[in-house]
């Protein structure tokens, strides 16, 4: 009979203790994410100045800054994506890319600009720890988004496009901290 116990307040502890483990998980994965965005938007700053960087370049400038900030990186790696411009990593949750992004017609500024960059984490799987997407272009606010609407994993056709985060014409649905993308995805300003 207390071996009954013993089993059942074993069984109710790893209830209460799996969603936090995996709660601990998801959160561990996506803001590793969130900061190696900003990191490889940086290192993209850096080396692209006269067009697009070199791919080694910049991600070895990606390592440097990641070790001088503290920032794992341990299971990155440079993708070879044929498809790809610019930059393209693979951890074991996420993908990463550092590439060109179109002008916004929509913006006065945009008469005689030349194309801005963007770095875009979204997850490689549509199962795991990895479930939103972090958007940081140079000309405007980062910004994150739990991925509901568009449901962008992998590189097959679920892959998103470079200008995912892009806000869409101004909307009344819009705020100061969320807008919508022309995708129709809700992007959330950090």
């Amino acid at each position: 009979m207390a071996w009954h116990l013993g089993l059942g307040a074993l069984l109710v502890a790893a209830s209460l203790g799996l969603p936090w483990w995996s709660a601990a998980r998801t959160a561990r994965a996506e803001s590793r994410a969130g900061m190696i965005v900003e990191l490889l938007l940086e290192a993209g700053h850096e080396v692209g100045r006269d067009g697009p960087p070199d791919p080694e370049v910049a991600f070895a400038r990606l390592l440097m800054l990641a070790r001088a900030r503290d920032v794992f990186l341990g299971d990155l790696e440079m993708a070879a994506v044929d498809d790809e411009p610019w930059v393209v990593a693979i951890s074991k949750h996420y993908a990463f890319r550092l590439a060109p992004i179109p002008v916004d017609a929509e913006s006065r500024s945009a008469v005689g600009s030349s194309p801005g960059v963007a770095a875009l984490a979204w997850p490689i799987a549509a199962t795991g720890p990895a479930h939103t997407m972090f958007y940081a272009p140079e000309d405007g606010a980062r910004a994150y988004t739990r991925n509901l609407t568009i449901n962008a994993f992998g590189f097959a056709d679920r892959r998103p496009s470079q200008q995912a985060g892009r806000r869409r014409a101004r909307n009344p649905f819009d705020t100061r901290l969320a807008y919508r993308s022309q995708d129709d995805e809700r992007w959330i300003i950090y």
